[in-house]
């Protein structure tokens, strides 16, 4: 049996005060930062895109983006996309962009994959160099990222 006001569906954060909100959600962000340095890539994934879009710690979230992405987590390797191209936590970088889009279109993103065709269209040249900098990631994580299920 649940002990606390109610049951746990009647829970609603809403009515907390801002002070109280907060504390949730520090002891949520410590937890799992906790899950995360534990190896709960799940976690990690969570992190990346709670660093990177909603407190702006880039540094944080390219942090836990590398470990996550490694393992096959399409958002994480959106946040590397995104840092690379906007330059936030890292030296805006196009090699770096093409590498992870090319790695989120094996995953299914498709907004990668159209990314990825216009470079093809436009620069043959820089397709096959990103190209290689994408397989070479992937040899790499092989371990990691294709005991998830991946395969290319």
């Amino acid at each position: 049996m649940w002990i606390g006001a109610g049951e746990p569906d009647d829970f609603d954060s809403s009515k907390l005060s801002e002070e109280e909100q907060a504390q949730l959600e520090e002891n949520g962000i410590k937890q799992a930062e906790f899950l995360a340095n534990n190896g709960v890539h799940f976690c990690q994934n969570q992190l990346a895109v709670y660093y990177y879009f909603e407190a702006k710690n880039y540094l944080r979230a390219i942090h836990w983006a590398e470990k996550a992405a490694a393992h096959g987590y399409e958002h994480s390797v959106t946040v590397l996309i995104v840092a690379h191209m906007q330059g936030n936590g890292v030296l805006p970088d196009a090699y770096e962009v093409f590498k992870y889009a090319h790695i989120a279109s094996i995953l299914g993103d498709k907004k990668s994959k159209e990314l990825l065709d216009h470079i093809k269209i436009c620069n043959l040249e820089l397709w096959q160099k990103t190209l290689d900098n994408a397989r070479n990631w992937l040899e790499l994580n092989k371990e990691t990222f294709y005991s998830n299920g991946h395969s290319y």
